[in-house]
This record gives structure tokens, C-alpha cells and sequence, in this order.
């Protein structure tokens, strides 16, 4: 009975002591408020050897973190290229917005000009090197104002504006301020630094045309940042069901998203504006790195006291200064020397001029019994000399090519996992866009047992024109909110947002697997997704 009491009191012990640990963690989580929670990674902009970082660090209340507290920062530029970054800019980072406003009648004239009066707000308090467009979505999509410092130029086209569309564009829109947003102009005339505004109630009216995922596939590269309100005065299931579809696009974007009532419009500008003012320009160099348009990977961690905070990726085009894609110039292969026999014709050649002929006759192959006449000014005669040679070979004709089409099975999916995507499903799913093959994909597959990908026609998820994938290369298996990654002894690795794995790593919901010289970036839809 005594050795049961004596036990029983040191579990008791164990337990208050865990406690006591609890609670003063917990106190000393609490003593710092201030310290940094979440770390977003707005844009990446590749001007090589320069990779610029526009990074938003947040506390646990959403505030923005003090510029003392970001810690110490590093960035991983593709595969294995880590490098340290400059501390936080302490100037303002000049920027290019695009303000994307809704000219359709859902909206009352009274809350249209509560937008203009915020939009106008914003505008008024743009720095000199800022610049802002101004597109608007209705039945149709327009740029009334190209991207211009002049605040004058933008008032003007912002003022006739008012609701007269019966329809809403919404990601038509969003597709050509996209676009918009990557205009390149000579260097220094326009900020790197991009942003998209918008406020919507996240219906869109068009039937058959641009959809959700169309422009999903075009952030999945060099994404430019949607700052997005969400805003509706009704309860209305349609209406929040598509508002969460706009969230998760705003988010995949690196932008920020807020969810009000339509009444405070106005509040819900400034709050984007904060954020967007409180985004840091981050700096780091890339030796290594070549322009030649690849699509790179890009992703930064913070390190401050015990907390360790990592941002998701960004994948973006690597290019130059100027944003050009400047290949690397193939090697010129160094000369070869002449083989020994062609050295002896040469020095025979130069003893007399007949060897030059003769000598020439044999190296070609000459056809056998040849007599071939000389005549020298210094004698009186003619020599005839006797060559016998090698008959030469004929020289085969190259064989005629044909026009190939061009290969469309980078990726090839089983059809007894493949579902039709874009449609709202009952059960969880993985989508897949292979990266740097616009015309394949995406692609979205049942995803509730291990998927095998490799080389092999029997894998799931079969790539079957990359010679450095191997028959069965790796698994992806469902794991809650993640994505476990297991390598299956491949011949040269499995890569998880550029960093080889050690057997097998559990990857977040958007992460890039690498195969061989396959890229696929995967999303983890959850079930009602689409």
C-alpha cells in the first residue's frame, strides 16, 4: 500500500508541474504580445541578381508587428539556395495599385459613393512615386485609367462613375487587372510593387465565360496580391457561399481579405490600406540565379527568440533587371585537335605542291586506279601518277523529318481518380497544375487513399516523359490538413517547395512537389470546395 501512495503522489507531482509549465508559458506568450504569429509573403519580385521580398508580418490580434520585432530572416530561392535577408526597409516601398470597382446596380447610389469617397481617399494620400489604374466591372470590363502618378488624371476618371450595368464581370475583371498589374515599362518608370483593390459580394454573372479557376492558374505564377472586401447588407446563403470562394482566391493570391457590412465600406478601406501600408520590403541576392524565365520558388523564414515562423511559397519567373528573360548562351566547345594522319598530309603537302592534290585525292577517299597528270613549269615533261585509293562510302541522306505534335502527356492521371474540377464535390480532393505546361491541367483527383507518383503507366499520377523520374518515384497520402510526402527510393530525390525530403515530410495544403524535372504544384480542396 505504501509503494501505491508513494506513486500515486509523484504522478500527482508530474501533473502539477505540467501545470506550472503550462501557466507560465502561457504568461510569458501573454508578457509579449507584440511578438510575431503569422508571416505572409505578399510578392516576390525576381530582378536578378536582386530578389525583392514584400513580406507582412502579423501578432496573434492581427496587429501589424513593430519593426523591432521582425527577427532574424532568411529566404530559400529555389531547390537549395538559402540566403540571408537585409533588414526591414524603413522608407515607404513606392507601389502600382490597381483599383477595381463594381459599376453594376446591386449596388445603391448612396453605397457607390461611400466606395468612390474611399477610393478617393486612398488616392489622396499616395506618395509621389506611387502609382494607381482605376478598371471597372459590369457587363463589360474597362480601363478608365492606365496606371499614371496623376492624382488630377485619376480623380477625373473616378468621378463620372456611377452604378448603371445590370451584371457583375467579377473574375473577367479581376483577369485584366491581373494582367494589368504585370505591365512592363521602361526601368524605374513603374514600382515593382503591385496590388489589386477590389469590393465585391462575390457573384459573378457571366455564364460560360472567365471562371474562379482560370484566374487561380494565372496567380499560380508571379501572383500580384488581391486586397479584397467582401461586403453585403443581406443574409443570403448565395451570396456567403461565393464570398468564401473569393476569400480563398484572395489569400492564394498573398492579399488579405475582409468580410463587412456594406454599410462600412468605408472602414473596411482603411483597414486594407493599413495592411498594405504595414507590408515591409524585404532584399536578397542570388548569385547563382539565371534569368532565363524558369519558374522559381521562393519562400521566407523568421527566426525570433523561440518562434520559428516560415511564409508559403511563391513561385515566380526569374528574369533581369528590366524583366526580360535572357537565356544562358550555349558553351562554344573548344577545338579539337587534328588527328595525326591529317598532320602528316599537311607537313607532305607543304614539301610540293603535286602532294597537295595526290595527298588530297587519299585523305577523301578517291576512287581506286586513278592516273592523275601534273605539269611543272620547271620540266619538260609530264608526270602522270598512279593513285590508288579507297572507294568513299555514300553518304546517307538524313532522314525526313515530320512535323511532331507537341507532347501533352507531361501528366497523366488515372481516370479512376480523376474528377471533374471546378464543381463542388462531397468529398476531399487534390488539385494538381503542373508547373510551366499551361496548356495540361489543372487536374483534380479523388484524394482519400495514397496516390503513387512515378514513371510507371500503374501509377496514379504518372509522368511518363521525364527520364529523371523513376518507375515508382513517391507517394501522397491524406493527412487531416496536410499532405504527406513520402519518397519511394527514388534514383534522384523527391522535393517539397524546392528542399529535397528525408524519406517523408507532411507538406502544407499549398506546397510544390519536385520529381525529376517535374514541377506540380498541389492545393488541398477540402470537401464542398470547388
Amino acid at each position: 500500500m505504501a509503494g501505491i501512495c508513494v506513486i500515486s503522489c509523484r504522478r500527482v507531482l508530474a501533473c502539477l508541474s505540467l501545470l506550472a509549465f503550462l501557466f507560465a508559458a502561457d504568461a510569458l506568450a501573454q508578457s509579449n504580445p507584440s511578438a510575431p504569429a503569422t508571416l505572409r509573403l505578399a510578392q516576390v519580385g525576381m530582378r536578378l541578381p536582386d530578389v525583392h521580398l514584400y513580406a507582412n508580418a502579423q501578432t496573434e490580434n492581427s496587429s501589424p508587428v513593430a519593426e523591432g520585432q521582425w527577427g532574424q530572416l532568411s529566404t530559400l530561392i529555389g531547390p537549395n539556395y538559402y540566403a540571408s535577408v537585409d533588414d526591414v526597409s524603413r522608407r515607404p516601398e513606392p507601389i502600382a495599385i490597381v483599383f477595381l470597382i463594381d459599376i453594376s446596380k446591386s449596388l445603391s447610389r448612396q453605397q457607390f459613393q461611400m466606395i468612390k469617397d474611399s477610393v478617393q481617399s486612398w488616392i489622396d494620400n499616395l506618395q509621389p512615386s506611387d502609382q494607381a489604374a482605376i478598371v471597372t466591372l459590369g457587363s463589360s470590363v474597362k480601363t478608365v485609367q492606365n496606371f499614371t502618378a496623376d492624382k488630377r488624371a485619376l480623380h477625373d476618371a473616378l468621378t463620372p462613375l456611377w452604378p448603371s450595368d445590370m451584371q457583375t464581370l467579377l473574375y473577367q475583371g479581376l483577369l485584366q487587372a491581373i494582367d494589368l498589374s504585370r505591365r512592363l515599362d521602361i526601368k524605374g518608370s513603374l514600382p515593382l510593387r503591385r496590388a489589386i483593390v477590389v469590393l465585391t459580394d462575390g457573384i459573378d454573372d457571366q455564364q460560360g465565360g472567365a471562371g474562379r479557376q482560370e484566374v487561380l492558374d494565372k496567380l499560380a505564377l508571379d501572383p500580384t496580391p488581391i486586397y479584397g472586401l467582401g461586403a453585403s447588407s443581406q443574409n443570403n446563403s448565395k451570396v456567403d457561399a461565393a464570398l468564401k470562394d473569393f476569400a480563398g482566391l484572395v489569400r492564394a493570391s498573398g492579399g488579405d481579405y475582409k468580410r463587412m457590412d456594406i454599410g462600412r465600406v468605408r472602414e473596411g478601406y482603411v483597414e486594407l490600406h493599413k495592411i498594405v501600408d504595414s507590408t515591409k520590403h524585404l532584399s536578397a541576392l542570388c548569385p547563382p540565379c539565371v534569368p532565363d524565365g524558369s519558374a522559381t520558388v521562393v519562400r521566407l523564414f523568421m527566426v525570433q527568440g523561440a518562434t520559428r515562423l516560415s511564409s508559403e511559397s511563391v513561385t515566380v519567373r526569374s528574369v533581369d533587371p528590366d524583366g526580360n528573360v535572357k537565356p544562358s548562351p550555349s558553351p562554344i566547345p573548344p577545338p579539337q585537335p587534328k588527328p595525326w594522319w591529317k598532320e602528316l598530309l599537311d607537313f607532305l603537302a607543304e614539301l610540293h605542291p603535286a602532294w597537295k592534290a595526290v595527298l588530297g585525292l587519299l585523305a577523301a577517299g578517291s576512287v581506286a586506279g586513278a592516273a592523275i597528270t601534273f605539269s611543272f613549269p620547271d620540266l619538260p615533261k609530264q608526270i602522270v601518277i598512279l593513285v590508288w585509293g579507297r572507294k568513299p562510302h555514300p553518304t546517307p541522306e538524313p532522314p525526313k523529318t515530320t512535323k511532331q505534335e507537341p507532347d501533352n502527356s507531361v501528366v497523366q492521371i488515372k481516370s479512376s481518380v480523376l474528377v471533374p474540377y471546378d464543381t463542388r464535390q462531397d468529398k476531399q480532393r487534390l488539385r494538381l497544375y503542373p508547373i510551366g505546361h499551361n496548356e495540361i491541367g489543372p487536374f483534380d483527383l479523388l484524394f482519400e487513399k495514397t496516390l503513387a507518383v512515378g514513371r510507371s503507366p500503374d501509377s496514379e499520377i504518372c509522368i511518363s516523359n521525364d527520364a529523371q523520374v523513376s518507375a515508382n518515384h513517391c507517394a501522397l497520402s491524406p493527412r487531416g490538413k496536410s499532405i504527406l510526402v513520402q519518397d519511394s527510393g527514388s534514383r534522384n530525390g523527391t522535393r517539397v517547395n524546392g528542399v529535397p525530403i528525408n524519406g517523408f515530410l507532411h507538406a502544407e495544403p499549398d506546397s510544390v512537389l519536385g520529381v525529376g524535372r517535374t514541377e506540380l504544384r498541389m492545393k488541398l480542396l477540402p470537401v464542398g470546395a470547388r
